[in-house]
């Protein structure tokens, strides 16, 4: 079975700010179960006009803060793992969201990471590190590796990942009719 890492620069100013910062080409992260992407996780925007008022959230390529910003470009990769630790992975995402009040965005820890220090608290998280979570729930990666301060660009480096996809996100369905 398979997850699917979604990089994504969708353009608005903070991940433009965050550009500057880490002069990286993505710098925001979504997880799926399916390759169609009808549900990417992550921790980001409620509201795609009100960047302040986040936590966690269910994304779609056409959808909130994507759709607002049409030309956002993505890499998408893939990672396998067994199927009992996708559905443990399954599990825990859905448990998540149906408690998603409880989950805020640690806009201190994001603060921190620009400034190379690390910041943790509880139930608290910024889109990597969520990702790093549940790569780690996963199997899909060793619970030592992303060990601090994490970057969306960051898992490109997990082995064995396949390449699935690099363009404008609200192109990617399109892509996926003509294989």
């Amino acid at each position: 079975m398979k997850i699917y890492i979604v990089l994504t620069q969708t353009g608005t100013t903070l991940s433009k700010v965050l550009e500057h910062i880490t002069k990286d080409e993505y710098n925001h992260a979504s997880i799926s179960l399916d390759e169609e992407l009808n549900h990417m996780y992550s921790f980001g925007r409620r509201h795609a006009y009100n960047p302040f008022w986040a936590g966690f959230i269910k994304e779609h390529p056409s959808q909130g803060t994507f759709k607002r910003f049409k030309n956002a470009s993505a890499k998408i990769i893939s990672v396998d793992i067994n199927e009992d630790d996708y559905f443990i992975v399954k599990t825990y995402l859905e448990n998540m969201y149906k408690n998603k009040y409880n989950y805020k965005y640690n806009f201190k820890g994001l603060i921190y990471a620009a400034k190379d220090k690390v910041y943790i608290k509880e139930n608290h998280y910024y889109c990597s590190k969520f990702v790093r979570e549940i790569l780690r729930k996963a199997n899909a990666v060793d619970s030592y590796e992303f060990d601090g301060i994490v970057k969306p660009v960051d898992f490109l480096n997990i082995k064995n990942h396949e390449e699935v996809y690099v363009g404008n996100l609200h192109k990617y369905n399109t892509q996926l009719n003509y294989k």
